[in-house]
């Protein structure tokens, strides 16, 4: 699986707030003030109502720059364990504008077998791979602040996916 190739892709005209909306504010969060919640919805059959819901509230508050090129159905989720920990694999639309999203991986860094009794204050990490100036660039959130780790070969995801194993 490979996010679609930004350089054959073209950018909607005008320029809208959508997608960097989507990847790095609301999804981001939901996963971090409710994680056990985020997580669950995610993995069930309600998933698409609640990015239906999350994308109404992104269009009222990004309609005025002009019409989105996507919709929440064009996203692709994987979710998947990375180590003992349970992850989502986001595949976002193809990102035509420095700094919007390729791929986003959350994790929640709760060992599996712990997750039923959901312990009090679970750390999530939350990783994009982003359309950078000249190359992706990898990135991650950490609360509030965003992390900029540099440049990142290539739009490999199982690349992406390594180097958040190595950065957990």
């Amino acid at each position: 699986m490979q996010p679609d190739d930004p350089q054959h892709t073209e950018p909607p005209s005008p320029r809208t707030r959508h997608h960097y909306e989507l990847a790095h504010m609301a999804l981001r969060q939901v996963a971090f003030q409710s994680p056990y919640e985020f997580f669950g919805i995610m993995v069930s059959p309600q998933r698409q109502a609640f990015l239906e819901d999350l994308w109404q509230q992104i269009r009222a508050n990004c309609d005025a720059d002009g019409e989105p090129d996507f919709g929440p159905a064009n996203l692709q989720i994987h979710p998947q364990r990375l180590g003992d920990y349970m992850t989502l694999l986001i595949q976002m639309p193809p990102a035509h504008h420095v700094p919007e999203a390729h791929l986003i991986c959350v994790v929640l860094a709760v060992p599996l077998e712990e997750i039923p009794q959901q312990p009090s204050d679970p750390r999530v990490h939350y990783f994009t791979l982003e359309k950078g100036a000249q190359s992706p660039m990898l990135c991650a959130w950490d609360g509030e602040d965003h992390l900029n780790y540099g440049d990142f070969p290539g739009m490999d995801t199982q690349a992406f996916l390594d180097e958040v194993v190595e950065r957990l």
